[in-house]
């Protein structure tokens, strides 16, 4: 958090507009975000969380997220399966797996054979670490392993296949999407086999649209017109993909989303600049 601080510092002596703040835990800033505010810098944040003084965050709802993910899983498993779930206590990751867990727990057939919690300081390592354990523990009893993100998904991938099992015995979903994780996804020897793909790239949109209202139009938050809700909080839904509807390399990531129109030119926001698209 010592670099976070030192920037938000520098950036508030230098008197700036605005602050965003992206993917960190807003908590332990919270004196400089007051400080921010007191000298007329308006502070957002991008996929993570609303704290006194920031106006807004714009990110996905994570609770569907993991319900998504959920009936997606207890599908593929005909309702009846064992699991395996690999938590964080940070409340993106955490808000997906509790959702998860109450649906998954709901189905009789169902049964969550453990949960763990994965440190953020050494996720990849601790998620392959857990699954080598449940590996010794469980074997071919685990159907599913749910990973609160790709990254996790993909170290308990990795254990799998180090172990001789296939994605015949077991398989793994994700959060997040693009690139690295269609890779696996599409490869058919990998049991990581599926994503709940966010659209980072219109969390960036809808809150430079904010921003924007805000610092150039002088559309105050609470007037009528404002973009700003009273949570404070701008969700735009991700989608879930698997191996049977795995974007093409080479395709435009937010084609992915119910926002992509194919026949917009360069003036769509998605098409302009330099757009991600997958390798």
């Amino acid at each position: 958090m010592g670099p976070q601080l030192s920037t938000m510092h520098s950036l508030i002596n230098v008197g700036v507009d605005a602050i965003i703040l992206i993917y960190v835990h807003v908590d332990a800033l919270g004196d400089a975000i007051a400080e921010a505010r007191a000298k007329g810098i308006g502070v957002y944040c991008l996929d993570t969380e609303v704290v006194p003084g920031v106006i807004v965050n714009t990110t996905m709802p994570n609770g569907v997220a993991g319900a998504t993910i959920a009936y997606y899983g207890t599908n593929r498993l005909g309702r009846d399966g064992n699991v395996v779930v690999l938590n964080c206590k940070w409340h993106i990751a955490r808000r997906r797996a509790l959702a998860a867990e109450a649906i998954i727990s709901d189905f009789p057939n169902m049964k969550i054979l453990a949960t763990e919690y994965i440190s953020q300081a050494s996720y990849t390592q601790d998620s392959y670490d857990y699954m080598q354990n449940w590996l010794t523990r469980f074997g071919d009893e685990i159907d599913w392993v749910f990973g609160d993100w790709d990254a996790l998904g993909m170290g308990a991938a990795r254990a799998i296949m180090e172990r001789g099992y296939t994605v015949d015995d077991m398989f793994v979903t994700g959060c997040d999407g693009g690139s690295e994780a269609f890779q696996e996804i599409l490869d058919p020897e990998n049991p990581f086999v599926a994503s709940y793909v966010q659209p980072f790239e219109a969390f960036a949109h809808e809150l430079c649209e904010v921003i924007n209202q805000i610092q150039v139009e002088g559309i105050a938050p609470g007037v009528p017109g404002s973009m700003v809700p009273a949570s404070k909080v701008i969700y735009v839904p991700g989608t879930m993909v698997d191996e049977n509807t795995c974007p093409p390399v080479g395709s435009n990531i937010n084609s992915l989303f119910d926002y992509y129109d194919p026949t917009a030119g360069p003036e769509a926001w998605y098409n302009s600049g330099t757009p991600y698209t997958t390798k």
